[in-house]
């Protein structure tokens, strides 16, 4: 046994160095501000392997272990254990793109803004990822270090703040995991010009008119929320109006309103729906446009009144035209008439005043019965030609 035992202990001092309290395994000259250096070329230090960190009672700083629940290694220091040592790059299979969501979908060039980027992702892996920070159109997006999940699936989550320079879309393109939601698949936040188009304080001046009759004015439309931004022209036509918007620049002090200059002929009741700095007065919203009928207003010449042919014969068939000249009118509507004289039948199908002055023709045709003068008494328009002044065809003798 005595043999044995000094056996071992050659073996054991064989394989030390021990020199100024050096100690040196597999090396013959350890470090002189060593307490042990090893040495081997083809061997390595196995550390204590501990189910994990609250395996080892009362630690202290400058231990070493094996945790096997994280299967890494870990340090105690500072009065805690430490994150995993070399536990490798975060990764994820994929960022889902198409599912991230913005808290507030909405933004005011110019006015401060606070929102989250939320982001799903599937096959993370447990490890962990770096902070990120980066700026887009004045607005700071800013994801925390931290753990992938696990489990595989989970979200990151970006704070936003900051104030939107420029109106538009603003696209938060993110690179996390080795993947990546960019161009078209990137999240996209609309920095309006304004905050807010005041639909119901619109005012039209004037405010109604007549069909078929000229107009000229303006719509006024307020706005919030302005931010100093340039707008581009516009112009569009409706019921024979056209509304038309100088370029400009909104308020940059928040308030201002918007004149649309319009001209045109009437052509019925009007809506003016109006669509700019990505907000709309629309439907029952649009600002209106009472229109009326105005009264005629014709006045007949019934001594221009003609009739061609201005004679027929008693029994035989007559066809011809009776017109009758007018002012006023203001391209209003008027119906059909049909009224029979003598076996003449007068008819003036249903039309429109012109808007200032214009002519009527009535078609008369049949087979006169008497001879003589047919009176053709006309009334239209609250004018009308009637006995001395009204037209007759001569009807003869066969």
């Amino acid at each position: 046994m005595k043999i044995r035992f000094l056996l071992f202990l050659f073996a054991s001092i064989s394989s030390l160095t021990v020199s100024m309290a050096q100690v040196g395994i597999g090396t013959t000259t350890p470090h002189a501000s060593s307490d042990l250096e090893l040495g081997t070329a083809n061997k390595a230090l196995l550390l204590n392997r501990v189910a994990n960190t609250a395996a080892v009672a009362n630690p202290v700083n400058g231990m070493l272990i094996y945790d096997i629940s994280e299967e890494c290694v870990k340090a105690y220091q500072a009065g805690a254990w430490s994150e995993c040592f070399g536990a490798g790059t975060g990764a994820l299979t994929s960022l889902s793109c198409a599912s991230a969501t913005l808290s507030q979908t909405l933004a005011i060039g110019g006015i401060p803004y606070s929102g989250t980027l939320t982001v799903p992702y599937t096959g993370g892996n447990g490890r962990a990822y770096a902070t990120q920070s980066f700026t887009v159109n004045g607005l700071t997006a800013t994801l925390p270090a931290g753990n992938f999940n696990g489990t595989g699936t989970g979200s990151l989550v970006y704070n936003i703040a900051g104030t939107p320079i420029r109106a538009g879309s603003t696209s938060f393109e993110i690179t996390m995991g080795g993947r990546s939601c960019s161009g078209a698949n990137a999240k996209v936040l609309t920095v309006d010009p304004i905050a807010s188009l005041a639909c119901a304080s619109a005012t039209l001046t004037p405010d109604q008119g007549a069909i078929h009759d000229s107009y000229s004015g303006t719509l006024t439309l307020p706005y919030t929320g302005g931010n100093g931004d340039a707008y581009a022209a516009q112009s569009f036509t409706v019921n024979g109006l056209a509304v038309t918007l100088p370029a400009g620049n909104f308020s940059g002090t928040g308030t201002g309103s918007l004149v649309y200059n319009i001209a045109g002929i009437i052509a019925g009741t009007t809506s003016f729906e109006v669509t700019i700095g990505g907000h709309t007065c629309t439907g029952t919203n649009a600002k209106r446009l009472f229109v009326g009928y105005r009264v005629p207003d014709i006045s007949i010449n019934c001594a221009s009144t003609t009739l061609e042919p201005n004679s027929a014969t008693a029994g035989m068939p007559y066809s011809g035209t009776l017109t009758i000249s007018y002012t006023g009118g203001y391209r209003s509507a008027y119906t059909a008439q049909t009224f029979t004289v003598n076996g003449l039948t007068a008819t003036l199908p249903a039309g429109n005043f012109n808007q200032t002055s214009g002519n009527l023709a009535y078609s008369i045709a049949g087979t006169p019965i008497s001879t003589g003068s047919t009176t053709f008494e006309i009334g239209i328009g609250g004018s009308s030609c009637t006995g001395a002044n009204a037209k007759s065809l001569i009807v003869l003798k066969p």
